[in-house]
């Protein structure tokens, strides 16, 4: 499954090849795309056209780790609300047994 073209991987729910995304899974190797759906996160400020977080966030970053190890990093801003928010993180690929770290 790959990323819609566009300001968001999902395009109506659908990934490119039409398909629905994998529900509580993600990659362990091979890489892809993470969507997060939080409740309660903090605002951040970002572009609303790119959806990359703008410098005037200062010092925030978002990312998803396992333990102490990142395995997913920001690729942008889905969308933010009073409830709820989502964001787009890229798991980077990885030869099987291997864990790539940031």
């Amino acid at each position: 499954e790959g990323c819609q073209r566009g300001r968001t991987c999902l395009v109506n729910g659908r990934c490119d090849n039409g398909e629905k995304p994998k529900e509580n899974a993600a990659p362990l190797r091979g890489g892809g795309t993470l969507t997060i759906v939080m409740r309660n996160a903090p605002l951040v400020a970002y572009h609303a056209l790119s959806g990359a977080l703008d410098a005037s966030s200062g010092l925030a970053s978002i990312s998803a780790s396992l333990g102490a190890t990142a395995v997913a990093s920001l690729v942008r801003v889905v969308f933010q609300g009073e409830d709820v928010s989502a964001f787009e993180l890229a798991v980077p690929s990885a030869a099987a047994g291997e864990v790539l770290a940031e």
